[in-house]
């Protein structure tokens, strides 16, 4: 059971000081407790023993990841009903499933803004919001239409079952061959791409996209998709570059400036 205080306690768990000051900061101005904490391993059991009523988790922590970290609260009674959102750099769909799954209630990109922040803890405190369980957010059924190959999945990619990844294996061998019958063809790099990006292989993935923006260097999601996936294998500074060249195309891309913000402050 979560303890009742006079005011709400939320506890942040997050390796960067930076982030930790700044929830802090903005929690504290609204009345709220907050309590930091940057190992992720004395988190579980200090949380186990004196429940909050809201827990902000980083997804990417060092020795564990956030979503390991979830599972193991989750297991604990005293936080069955805790809210867990989780917080992370990445905007994507992936992320927020997987999220999902493991019992997270939300889902905050980093930097998180203000109003942003309290809006959410003031929605899910005011909510008694119970946790999404594992199977709820599994049970759409994907669709493995060969035609679409794949592209409804990939949201699940982290969560392929052995079925998924042979036919995953499968799409990618026609790709390939699609690709050495028609070389000038762009559809097919494209999908390589996101096939690629489902099975993990993302040094593959990079080398498709680079070849498909040769093909296409105008169309600049593609630019967009290669900084991301230059920040999924921790490139940050070709990541920086290919944001800063969108930007200059498309200056007002507000998702592209946000990234570009946080590269540079990890640098």
């Amino acid at each position: 059971m979560v303890r009742r205080q006079q005011r709400p306690l939320i506890a942040c768990i997050d390796d960067s000081r930076t982030v930790q000051r700044q929830v802090s900061l903005i929690l504290e101005r609204s009345g709220y407790q907050v309590l930091t904490l940057t190992d992720p391993a004395a988190a579980v059991p200090r949380l186990i023993a004196e429940p909050p009523h809201l827990i902000l988790l980083d997804i990417n922590l060092p020795g564990v990841d956030g979503y390991e970290i979830c599972r193991q609260l989750r297991r604990s009674p005293s936080l069955e009903h805790v809210p867990i959102v989780m917080l992370t750099a990445k905007d994507d769909p992936v992320h927020r499933i997987r999220a999902r799954g493991v019992g997270a209630v939300d889902y905050i990109t980093k930097p998180v803004t203000p109003q942003e922040l309290v809006k959410r803890v003031q929605k899910l405190l005011n909510a008694g919001i119970s946790p999404v369980t594992t199977a709820s957010a599994q049970a759409t059924p994907v669709s493995l239409n060969e035609n679409m190959l794949l592209w409804s999945i990939a949201h699940l990619r982290l969560a392929l079952s052995t079925e998924q990844q042979q036919t995953l294996g499968k799409a990618i061998q026609k790709l390939k061959n699609a690709i050495a019958a028609a070389p000038e063809a762009p559809k097919p790099y494209a999908k390589l791409v996101l096939a690629l990006y489902l099975t993990n292989q993302l040094a593959a993935a990079r080398e498709t996209l680079i070849k498909l923006i040769a093909l296409v260097p105008t169309e600049l999601n593609y630019y967009r998709n290669l900084a991301w996936i230059e920040e999924q294998l921790g490139d940050v500074n070709s990541a920086i570059a290919h944001y800063e060249y969108v930007l200059r195309l498309e200056p007002t891309d507000q998702r592209c400036q946000g990234r570009l913000d946080f590269l540079r402050q990890q640098r």
